[in-house]
């Protein structure tokens, strides 16, 4: 039985009506998961987790060279908490 990725929408569907998340906020989350239904959970559920996401995203435009890459990933990994279980 082959298994599938479930779609944003379903996604969503679950964070709201089971998790009580706003349904905005539910399906932005889920449009970003790659459908991964913790990991949208956590964005949903996770200023942080948001925070450190848009953080990683926005990196590409700030790295000027090879240290400035050096420096954030000793940075990152010395204030790093471990990731709660979803």
């Amino acid at each position: 039985m082959p298994l599938r990725t479930p779609a944003p929408a379903a996604i969503a569907d679950v964070l709201a009506r089971r998790d009580g998340i706003e349904p905005e906020t539910a399906a932005w989350a889920a449009s970003v998961s790659g459908g991964h239904v913790g990991r949208a959970r956590r964005l949903a559920r996770d200023p942080e987790a948001r925070a450190h996401r848009e953080l990683v995203l926005g990196l590409p435009m700030r790295l000027r060279g090879i240290g400035d890459a050096f420096a954030y990933a000793a940075t990152s990994s010395a204030t790093r908490r471990p990731r709660p279980p979803s």
